[in-house]
């Protein structure tokens, strides 16, 4: 997926005393093997990092999130969210409970004007960070209460480590781990080993962000226009993507077209650069 050695991300073992040796070299085959996804499966790349880092971590769900920096956009949450917006949700394991916790926050964050948790997660944008619930345990503000008593204490989640990651100034990436049935906290080594591997996977992000258009776009692609993106970003004709789409050729056409203009590019092959020049821009 992109020209780089996993040996660019390697950590300084001296800045994380609690991670070890093999936990480095569990880091460098998860990236190694994220490396080796083509860029039109980059979605089975997250799902593949997602998965094998929940396990190293004995998370029993992931998901990552993307958030864009807007501070001027209208959605009622922009106070709440401090003008980082999320964008994109995508869960190792989707369910009803899982539909149900995010139904819960979201109509919280409707009544507030701002939100501890928030600003937990929003201190140190700009540089790669990692947070669990024992870092906000004594804050005792009543978005943490609210945590407490409406989620932990009733077992929709028994804790949750999240690390974000800066993609550009005005877009970061977060991976986030949840425990349920599992009651055990998270420790210390496990947030930072988190950390270390959502940097380490800062590249993939930046392959992400592009493809939804959060990045190196005049605007975001729709669900249709981003599914045409991936079989660009294969050898198919424009005919074979219209087969794969069931679309018509000339729908497919117009979905190149607009797409072309998003990212400001004349043809696939712009296209492409945009894409196989990030090596060199890491």
């Amino acid at each position: 997926m992109n020209q780089f050695s996993p040996a660019d991300y390697l950590p300084d073992l001296n800045q994380y005393p609690t991670i070890s040796r093999t936990d480095i070299d569990q880091f460098i085959v998860i990236v190694d093997e994220l490396a080796g996804y083509p860029l039109h499966k980059m979605d089975e790349g997250l799902h593949f990092a997602l998965e094998q880092t929940a396990r190293l971590v004995n998370a029993e769900n992931a998901f990552w999130l993307a958030t864009t920096y807007n501070p001027t956009d209208d959605n009622p949450f922009n106070k709440v969210f401090q003008g980082w917006m999320p964008r994109q949700v995508i869960s190792l394991v989707e369910d009803e409970e899982r539909q149900k916790l995010l139904d819960l926050i979201l109509r919280r964050f409707r009544g507030a004007d701002e939100d501890e948790y928030v600003a937990l997660n929003s201190a140190g944008v700009g540089s790669s960070r990692a947070s669990m619930r024992s870092d906000s345990e004594q804050m005792q503000t009543d978005a943490v209460k609210w945590m407490e008593k409406e989620v932990f204490a009733k077992g929709l989640l028994a804790d949750r480590v999240t690390a974000a990651c800066p993609v550009t100034a005005d877009s970061e990436s977060f991976m986030g781990f949840d425990r349920i049935d599992n009651k055990q906290a998270f420790n210390e080594r496990e947030k930072e080993l988190i950390r270390v591997i959502s940097f380490g996977m800062k590249w993939f992000f930046t392959h992400l962000h592009r493809s939804y258009g959060y990045i190196d776009a005049k605007e975001a692609l729709t669900k249709r226009e981003r599914q045409v993106l991936m079989l660009l970003l294969t050898d198919m004709s424009e005919k074979q993507m219209a087969d794969t789409l069931n679309l018509s050729k000339k729908t497919t056409h117009h979905h190149v077209s607009r797409i072309y203009n998003k990212y400001s590019v004349r043809s696939r092959a712009g296209l492409m650069a945009m894409w196989l020049n990030y090596s060199a821009d890491k």
